[in-house]
């Protein structure tokens, strides 16, 4: 059974009306919560006599406020921040004595690349249909076979009739796409 306002319960998951959330349950929580800002969920919740999830519900999106706990830490002692001040010191001086030898690596994605290298601008556009014997190989299962994915160079016009053009951005288009108008800007190179 779930603690309902004003003493009253209601079997769980029975989709009653809510009578938690009105204006006095939203106002009598935001004092409670002024008063004394270090109390727990779940005291409030009993004070409140509601449900300590609806308590969090009400905190998280009614009021905007977010919830954490103090958690108790391990403060430095004066030798450890000695020690952790020269390895910074020493590593310092590692940087400027031999920067040229430092590599930064990130996990941040670099927004530097050249149109030329560009993932969407290096795929190609096809004329024909590729010939499936162009890259096969095989898979886990020998009666599977698979196929490598084929790229071309830039303006490079290849056996097939298979021609890379920096507007278009359309993976292997057949002929009847080319009629259509789908692939604008390709030129047909007979």
């Amino acid at each position: 059974m779930k603690k309902d306002r004003k003493n009253l319960s209601r079997k769980e998951g029975s989709r009653g009306h809510n009578l938690k959330r009105d204006f006095e349950f939203l106002g009598d929580l935001k004092k409670k919560i002024k008063e004394d800002s270090t109390k727990s969920m779940n005291r409030l919740s009993d004070e409140l006599d509601g449900d300590e999830g609806t308590i969090r519900r009400v905190v998280k999106e009614d009021l905007g406020v977010s919830s954490y706990t103090r958690i108790p830490r391990h403060l430095l002692t004066d030798t450890l921040k000695e020690r952790r001040l020269q390895s910074c010191k020493k590593v310092r001086a590692w940087i400027k004595a031999n920067g040229s030898m430092v590599n930064k690596f990130s996990g941040k994605k670099s927004f530097t690349v050249d149109l030329v290298d560009h993932q969407r601008r290096s795929r190609g556009c096809s004329i024909e249909n590729i010939r499936p014997k162009q890259g096969s190989f095989l898979s886990w299962r020998p009666t599977i076979r698979r196929w490598l994915p084929f790229f071309l160079g830039w303006g490079e016009n290849r056996r097939g009739g298979l021609l890379q053009s920096p507007e278009v951005h359309h993976t292997a288009m057949t002929q009847g796409h080319l009629a259509r108008g789908h692939c604008e800007g390709v030129e047909q190179l007979f």
